[in-house]
């Protein structure tokens, strides 16, 4: 056991098979995250978002395997950031990340149970989220779709978003139940 004058190895500074070795053992998002945060030269040497996305497509995938499954319980890091309601200088380079390793939880895919990015951000009334789900094509033009999604943010009382839709010029009088104003 080494005294406490003596300085032990850091696990940053160990050779990089080792660390490697280290690192293949640990697949959960969450514990990759924590190892991540326990000092600032092992968060720069580890890229986390990247890496968590990576864990967190592989528990989706598995899970899409299993008979039994009705629906995708586990979610996405990108799920999380929107319920926490997260600014949109930080959602976007989530999304930006899922793009490049796992498109799936933006653009949606049946099979591994998991919504197009404009389905999570209406539900929790993330504009910036909803805006961005227009702009990458997750869901048709609002000259399309408009009138659908107003009626499906009036339903979840998506305040933002609703307002959002009537400054774009969807008609809120037929879809709302506005037309005596």
């Amino acid at each position: 056991m080494a005294s406490p004058s003596q300085s032990l190895p850091k696990l940053f500074e160990l050779p990089e098979e080792l660390f490697q070795m280290i690192l293949a053992e640990v697949t959960d998002a969450s514990d990759y995250l924590h190892l991540a945060a326990t000092c600032k030269p092992m968060w720069n040497k580890l890229d986390p978002l990247y890496q968590c996305i990576l864990l967190n497509a592989a528990v989706i995938r598995e899970q899409a395997k299993s008979v039994r499954r009705i629906r995708n319980e586990y979610g996405t890091i990108l799920s999380w950031y929107l319920m926490k309601r997260k600014p949109d200088y930080l959602v976007r380079p989530v999304v930006n990340r899922y793009l490049e390793v796992f498109p799936e939880a933006v653009y949606g895919s049946r099979k591994l149970g998991l919504q197009a990015l404009w389905y999570p951000a209406m539900e929790c009334d993330h504009l910036g989220a909803f805006q961005m789900a227009i702009e990458l094509g997750t869901t048709p033009p609002l000259e399309v779709q408009g009138r659908e999604c107003l009626i499906l943010a009036r339903s979840w009382n998506c305040i933002n978003i609703i307002l959002w839709l009537m400054e774009q010029g969807v008609d809120a009088k037929i879809d709302l139940g506005l037309e005596d104003l």
